[in-house]
């Protein structure tokens, strides 16, 4: 997988009446930083990064108001922040600086894989389908959503007794 802050989002600070809010020093953050919009409750980021820090760099790329960075090795060219974070591999710490209150702040994060509520099983980048029901979650039954569930379990060996009896509940037209 790739390595992830763990944000929800960031916004662009194009916005005047927004980076005075944020308190940017109009001086020394011209045209820099994007405002974190959420951070997922599941990240190692959470008790570090707070909805509405300023993402001033990551790693020693400086972010711009627009939310890219310069690319290294060629001049005027530029690249959504994202990529910053991509050549790092999870498990490994990245130091990001924020501004919190006014205040610059250097932090160190350690990049994990994205941790989701619903797994992703079948495809790449593919969201699975489901149905919350009065706080239940519903996703269809997958060949590889049970060769995970039944692998993290203490007994693998139950797939094949579940297909069997899976087998013989349908209809015949169904097999």
């Amino acid at each position: 997988g790739v390595g992830s802050l763990g944000l929800r989002g960031f916004q662009k600070l194009e916005n005047p009446a927004l980076r005075e809010r944020l308190k940017l020093n109009e001086e020394k953050h011209l045209h820099s930083g994007v405002r974190i919009t959420g951070v997922a409750s599941m990240s190692p980021s959470h008790d570090i990064l707070k909805t509405d820090d300023v993402l001033l760099e990551v790693g020693d790329s400086k972010i711009a108001q627009d939310g890219t960075i310069e690319l290294k090795g060629r001049d005027g060219e530029r690249i959504m922040l994202d990529y910053a974070i991509s050549l790092h591999a999870p498990g490994e710490g990245l130091q990001v600086k924020i501004l919190r209150d006014g205040h610059e702040k250097l932090v160190n994060v350690k990049l994990e894989v994205d941790k989701r509520l619903v797994p992703i099983m079948d495809t790449f980048d593919c969201f699975a389908q489901y149905y919350m029901v009065g706080g239940l979650v519903f996703i269809p039954l997958t060949i590889p959503w049970l060769e995970y569930f039944i692998g993290k379990s203490s007994s693998p060996q139950m797939l094949g007794v579940f297909f069997e009896k899976l087998k013989t509940s349908l209809p015949a037209e169904g097999r």
